[in-house]
């Protein structure tokens, strides 16, 4: 099996994704993965969810990966863009990582099983990140939930995080 054809399944990646190039950095304890789209795909706004052709694509993205044999892995992608004739010129919604993290989906969800069971700074040891990065992927998660929960949130959702409480009131 190939590089690409393995780290297509580890990464569980389907079409019209695929990946373009797998380069190893054995100095640097660093994997990079190139992911593309197939041409004329049909890609969806992210405000109405009608879809459109490409329109063109946002600078590359480099996603923070979960460690492959205990090598830093990097996901490289430019994100296509859509024009939609009521939206204008949308980026679509990443199915990598959030829209502002530069870590994706699989490695926040596994920070976030770090910090609740270890201390923040031993969280941020052990994933590699600095401190405010890992809160940053707390908030964002906090953020997810609270948005899950809509307007329904009457007073405030407690999060136990690192042996704390941390109070979230929605407003």
């Amino acid at each position: 099996m190939d590089d690409k054809t393995l780290y297509t399944k580890i990464l569980g990646l389907k079409p019209p994704w695929f990946i373009t190039e797998v380069a190893v950095k054995e100095k640097q304890n660093r994997i990079d993965i190139w992911v593309n789209h197939e041409p004329g795909i049909r890609v969806r706004c992210p405000v109405c969810e009608k879809f459109y052709g490409v329109y063109d694509h946002g600078p590359e993205r480099v996603f923070r990966h979960l460690d492959t044999c205990q090598m830093s892995t990097f996901i490289h992608v430019r994100l296509p863009r859509v024009n939609c004739p009521d939206h204008g010129v949308k980026r679509i919604d990443s199915e990598f990582g959030e829209n502002g993290s530069d870590m994706t989906f699989a490695f926040e969800s596994f920070v976030i099983r770090v910090v609740q069971e270890c201390s923040m700074e031993a969280s941020s040891r052990l994933c590699g990140l600095s401190w405010d990065r890992c809160w940053n992927v707390v908030t964002r998660a906090v953020n997810r939930g609270l948005k899950l929960k809509g307007e329904k949130m009457g007073t405030s959702m407690l999060l136990c995080v690192s042996h704390s409480v941390f109070m979230c009131v929605s407003g």
